[in-house]
């Protein structure tokens, strides 16, 4: 080992026995630049006996030796893995053949021929040693000047000819051309490709030239000498000739109308033959147009090719695309089975979508003319007898909306085919019917003459099958006078055979149905619901009565409509129809017309709505009447007094009516209580004098029908009756008085020319007696004349000197007994104290006797402000705040008149001085005090009276009798 060497590795390394150490794993710098022969072999040596000693070489170490450019080359100091070891047969061949890439190889001369010894080493370091390694190499340096753009024409030219001269020297080229093959480096007319990717056009591609974008080999690039390189390129992947390359052509596919020609026609076809999986191709295919039609190009799916079979199929339509084969001539015919495939239409069942798909297309766009759905109808009565039509088009042929008909454009089951039957109906319906005119969208007659392939669509061409066009279709015209009798009757039959298959009408049909008067009645056109039925055998009623269907119209056949007139809400029940006849009643005037309608009401048990409407005819005497409300009549007036305010029934009606009458519309039997007011009333403003019989019939009925309500409504009255000389007047209730006083009224009666009174019936009735007429006149407001009378009572003692007399005459103990025990009773709650009070003012009473009569005066005031003034004359009188009591003198023996006459006025004198503070006890304190005046006050009558009354004196009240200074009775 060198001296320089050796003090090198013991510097790197720190070892004395350099070959023999082991390597560090560190970074080896002095490799990175180049050795000498002697450090080289010395390296190669160590690296070796390392080998040789099974001493793994650490990664850093063995990398900085295989990348340090320290090994001498045939292009300089290189790494050792871009260096190459060659072998004396190939290394002089390959790089005098390879002149335009210079491979790094070895400089064997340099290192003395001795690298052959380390030949493991060397390849363990990177070191390669085949020639497909160079080659490799070689194909490498190309593809990257190819990827720096400075892979030149030249270039190419010495890889073909390094090829070729491989190939005379036996040597495999194949390393070569895999490194360069996949590499986009060749010029072709698309561009750089790989030479795989690169076609040598040649007659052979000039038809798949026209139809697919292929990239040959850019000849005009590189020269026409290429050419002569065929060999060469066909090693490399260059395609030379066609060869059946199908799959390239459908890969490279271009369209171009202008390009199809027949061969290339042919060539499509062979390529979808020839290449197994070509889907794409195909679906590309069915959406160009470059099958060649009678029309033009068109894609295969919208192009025919003609079968006799079914040729007029394609005739329905004008401009359908069926296969030129004037232009094709024969070549396509082979290929049957691919045009299918790319969609072309070549049977019956497919060329039927189409022309199906083309029908809906007229048929939306409304452009169906009429030579068109002619020649469908003549090619459906073609294909018919040919068998089953195909099921797309016979699917349009139904559905589609392709027949012009009056309502637009229809399918067949939508449709009508005109004939006179649909005639009368057409007024009544808007009817579907196909268009048989030579206008717009018209038919013709021609459509007649497919009637039967029009029925098998489902056209209509029968008026008994079509009863759902007029249902649906219904249209009522405005004037019902346009429906004869034929047409009505039509109608019915529709709405019959609907029923017939249906329950229920479809929506709209009945509000349109019921919505006019169109049925033809008795009493004019009328609704269906406002219409009967006639039936003579179940009705007591007439035809004329009522809203019945006029059968003289549209005779008997009517009848047998019975379930359609039924269904559309016609009462084909005449007992049912007794609200419509009702309704019409007040139609009628004539009285035996109305009494016949009222008896039919009578018999279907008949009730109104409204009861207070106008139902009762009431005649008058020029044959006419009026309509009234049962409000205002009454079944009987047996007093004859309403003639002039309600209508009484009985007068015109027989009895059986009445009943109706009165169950039915509510006709009281006769005038209520309010009626008997309302009449009061009536003759308080229109009648100066009533008769009897009116009068006493008036009062009778308020008698006995009086009640509280009665009284009210009475009250409101303003007269009352009174009689004067014999004749019945009315006269203001307030100056109108009840007679409860007769002394009072024998006053006020001998007043001339007038009657205060109230009149009173002379019926013996128990209803009409004065006790029971008192209290109703009272009730009513009529004042009884004891509380109506003004009293003028003052003394005037003018020209009078009276004398005083003794006061035991007609204040004594009896008198005082009496008083002071009916005061006494405890029913009055009257203290001892305050009777005492009561009764002391009788003690000191001076009494004075007048030989003159003492006058008292009564007046009334009337509602007109006058004053009736009366007189009487009296026996006693009581001046209270003076304690004088005044007496006329008798001047013989009082008789029991006068008697009386004084018992009563000295009663009346004392209980109204004592009680004026308590007048309702003074009527019941006179009537005792004119007992005892009666019986002069004797001691034992008193008793007697006090026991009949339930009074007795108290020890305080004869405690009192007893210390009074009263004067004795004459009978003790």
């Amino acid at each position: 080992m060198h001296l320089k060497t050796s003090s090198w590795l013991s510097t790197q390394l720190q070892a004395s026995d350099i070959p023999f150490i082991h390597p560090p794993d560190a970074s080896f710098p002095t490799v990175s630049s180049p050795l000498t022969i002697d450090n080289a072999i010395l390296l190669l040596q160590w690296i070796q006996n390392l080998k040789s000693r099974r001493v793994h070489l650490p990664a850093r170490f063995l990398a900085c030796v295989k990348q340090g450019s320290w090994l001498r080359t045939s292009a300089g100091y290189k790494p050792p893995n871009e260096s190459f070891l060659s072998s004396s047969e190939w290394g002089v061949l390959l790089q005098s053949g390879s002149s335009f890439v210079d491979i790094p190889m070895i400089n064997q001369k340099f290192y003395q021929n001795k690298l052959h010894l380390y030949k493991e080493e060397l390849k363990a370091i990177g070191v390669r040693f085949e020639f497909q390694e160079a080659s490799a190499y070689i194909g490498s340096r190309l593809m990257s000047m190819a990827a720096s753009n400075t892979l030149t024409r030249e270039n190419v030219y010495s890889l073909l000819r390094l090829i070729r001269f491989l190939r005379e020297k036996l040597l495999s080229p194949s390393e070569l051309i895999n490194s360069v093959k996949d590499g986009q480096w060749m010029k072709s007319t698309l561009g750089y490709r790989s030479p795989v990717g690169c076609i040598i056009y040649d007659s052979d591609w000039a038809v798949a030239s026209c139809i697919s974008s292929q990239p040959f080999l850019d000849v005009k690039f590189y020269g026409e000498d290429i050419l002569t390189y065929k060999p060469e390129l066909q090693l490399l992947g260059v395609l030379v000739g066609f060869e059946g390359s199908y799959k390239l052509v459908i890969e490279n596919f271009k369209f171009s109308s202008a390009a199809v020609t027949p061969e290339a026609t042919v060539l499509i076809l062979k390529c979808i033959r020839h290449v197994s999986s070509c889907d794409t191709f195909i679906r590309k295919l069915k959406d160009l147009k470059w099958v060649k039609t009678n029309v033009g190009f068109r894609a295969p799916n919208e192009s025919f090719l003609v079968d006799p079979r079914w040729e007029c199929l394609l005739n329905v339509f004008d401009g359908v695309p069926v296969v030129d084969f004037r232009f094709y001539g024969s070549k396509i015919s082979p290929y049957k089975e691919e045009l299918e495939k790319t969609g072309l239409i070549t049977k019956l069942e497919a060329a039927s979508k189409a022309i199906s798909h083309l029908f809906e297309q007229m048929v939306l766009n409304s452009s169906l003319p009429k030579a068109s759905v002619l020649a469908l109808l003549a090619c459906y009565r073609q294909l018919k007898t040919q068998g089953a039509l195909p099921v797309e088009l016979l699917s349009c042929m139904l559905n589609e909306k392709w027949l012009c008909t009056s309502l637009g454009f229809r399918s067949p089951k939508d449709a009508i085919l005109f004939n006179a039957e649909w005639k009368s109906l057409s007024s009544v319906a808007n009817l579907p019917f196909i268009d048989d005119g030579d206008s717009n969208h018209g038919l013709s007659k021609e459509i007649h003459g497919y009637k039967d392939e029009l029925k098998l669509l489902g056209v209509t061409t029968e008026v008994k099958a079509g009863a759902r066009f007029v249902i649906n279709g219904i249209n009522i015209p405005k004037d019902p006078l346009h429906m004869s009798a034929a047409t009505v009757l039509s109608l019915l039959g529709s709405i019959q055979s609907w029923l017939g298959s249906s329950s229920n009408f479809p929506k709209g049909f009945l509000e349109k149905i019921k919505g006019c008067s169109w049925l033809r009645t008795k009493v004019g056109f009328r609704c269906p619901d406002e219409s009967i039925l006639f039936d003579p055998k179940n009705s007591s009623i007439r035809i004329e009565d009522g809203p019945f269907i006029d059968e003289a119209f549209y005779g008997s056949e009517i009848a047998s409509f019975r379930d359609a007139l039924a269904a559309i809400g016609v009462s084909v029940d005449v007992r049912h129809g007794h609200e419509l006849v009702a309704r019409h009643l007040k139609s009628h005037k004539n009285r035996a017309t109305i009494s016949r309608i009222y008896t039919y009401l009578k018999e279907c048990n008949w009730e109104p709505a409204n009861k207070t409407s106008n139902w009762i005819w009431i005649p008058n005497k020029k044959k006419s009447g009026e309509w009234v409300s049962p409000l205002g009549c009454v079944l009987h007036d047996k007093d004859n007094l309403f003639s002039l305010q309600l209508h009484v029934l009985d007068k015109y009606y027989d009895k059986k009516l009445l009943d109706f009458f009165s169950h039915v519309f509510g006709v009281r039997n006769g005038p209520s209580a309010e009626d008997h007011c309302k009449l009061w009333s009536t003759w308080e403003g229109s009648v100066d004098v009533l008769s009897a019989a009116d009068c006493s019939a008036f009062w009778q009925f308020i008698a006995k029908n009086w009640s509280k309500n009665t009284e009210k409504l009475l009250s409101a009255c303003v007269k009352v009756p009174v009689c004067t000389d014999g004749t019945i007047l009315l006269s203001k209730k307030e100056d109108v008085f009840i007679p409860d006083d007769l002394l009072l009224k024998d006053l006020f009666d001998k007043l001339p020319n007038r009657s205060l009174f109230i009149w009173y019936s002379s019926s013996s009735l128990p209803s009409m007696s004065r006790a029971k007429l008192n209290n109703i006149y009272g009730s009513i407001g009529v004042q009884a004349i004891s509380k109506a009378v003004g009293k003028n009572d003052s003394l005037a003692l003018e020209n009078v000197s009276p004398t005083k007399a003794a006061r035991g005459k007609v204040i004594n103990v009896g008198m005082i007994k009496l008083v002071l025990a009916f005061l006494a009773d405890p029913a009055l709650d009257i203290s001892a104290e305050e009777r005492h009070k009561i009764v002391s003012c009788l003690l000191n009473v001076t009494v004075l006797e007048n030989s003159e009569p003492i006058t008292v005066g009564y007046n009334v005031k009337l509602s007109s402000g006058a004053v009736l003034d009366v007189k009487a004359t009296r026996k006693l009188r009581w001046e209270r705040e003076s304690s004088k009591l005044y007496m006329q003198k008798s001047k013989r023996a009082p008789g029991y008149k006068e008697k009386l006459e004084f018992a009563t006025n000295f009663a009346d004198e004392i209980s109204q001085g004592l009680l004026f503070e308590k007048a309702d006890l003074i009527p019941l304190l006179a009537e005792l005090i004119k007992i005892g005046s009666l019986m002069d006050f004797h001691a034992a009558a008193v008793e007697y009276l006090l026991k009949s009354k339930n009074l007795q004196l108290f020890p305080e009240d004869e405690e009192f009798l007893s210390t009074a200074s009263l004067g004795r009775s004459r009978n003790r």
